[in-house]
């Protein structure tokens, strides 16, 4: 369904977004399937409206706003999405690239990022090295020229990233060791804390 929307409707940054991996609206009779991160424009008491189509909504949601983003909470967020499956420019649990995935769990803590990797790598406060860097950082890498991949440090090693599927792997100071052929699969470069 298209519906015209003013440039000020599209430009509001609204609150709610929902939390479910997938859920569902309801339009009128109609039923709308919607991604977690989805925003719920005009919400409030189960209720939205965008332009002049109403909505119903009794998913999961959150006000991403109404609290500081909580790392505990972000790194909870990203292990419910572990074994989706990788799809270039993909931002959903059917399918997700690893800037996408990075941008849709931070969303939902409140936490708006650029789409791409290499853009994401410029926002927050640089951490020096893998030994300071705190659950909930950013890890970047790169392949020799530019920034190619991203993921969620967990802290104790380990690293969430969507990598064929959102999956866990090791980390040290020269990159991601991929845990089921104990190769090195990405070149770290840079890390960020964007919480």
């Amino acid at each position: 369904m298209l519906i015209p929307a003013s440039k000020e409707a599209v430009k509001m940054n609204h609150p709610v977004v929902t939390t479910g991996l997938l859920d569902s609206l309801m339009i009128g009779e109609e039923k709308m399937m919607i991604p977690a991160g989805s925003t719920l424009p005009f919400f409030e008491a189960g209720k939205g409206k965008l332009g002049e189509m109403e909505f119903v909504f009794n998913g999961y949601s959150r006000d991403r706003f109404s609290q500081e983003p909580a790392t505990a909470w972000i790194i909870q967020l990203a292990k419910t999405w572990l074994h989706a499956p990788y799809l270039w420019g993909g931002r959903t649990i059917l399918g997700v690239d690893c800037s996408g995935f990075v941008q849709v769990i931070f969303k939902q803590a409140g936490i708006d990022l650029p789409r791409d990797a290499w853009q994401q790598a410029q926002i927050g406060k640089p951490v020096k090295k893998l030994e300071d860097a705190l659950p909930g950082d950013l890890a970047f890498f790169d392949n020799r020229e530019s920034i190619v991949h991203t993921g969620i440090l967990l802290g104790n090693g380990e690293i969430i990233h969507a990598s064929g599927s959102v999956r866990i792997d090791d980390i040290n100071s020269r990159g991601i060791i991929n845990r089921e052929t104990g190769k090195r699969t990405a070149r770290l470069r840079a890390i960020r804390r964007v919480v």
